[in-house]
């Protein structure tokens, strides 16, 4: 597959995923386990963290990381509602 291509693929389904939990914050574990089962061939980790990156930096998703530890939680931003809308 076009590595373009990949990676549009991956952050639609991110995007997807997230908008699937109408509001409510996603741990990045079960977003990563559900990407996984969605995509073929399964992303790397360096994907995922490139995707996530690449779609909080452009303001589609919003990341919280708990001051206290555990895994950062991610949610679809309004302007990533927006996009998704157009796909």
């Amino acid at each position: 597959m076009n590595p373009l291509r990949r990676e549009l693929q991956l952050r639609r389904e991110i995007l997807r995923a997230l908008d699937s939990c109408d509001g409510l914050l996603l741990p990045e574990d079960a977003l990563l386990h559900g990407l996984r089962l969605a995509v073929a061939p399964a992303p790397l980790g360096s994907e995922f963290a490139a995707a996530l990156e690449f779609l909080e930096a452009q303001k589609l998703i919003v990341g919280v990381r708990p001051r206290l530890g555990g895994p950062p939680k991610w949610k679809l931003s309004d302007e990533g509602r927006a996009e998704l809308a157009t796909l």
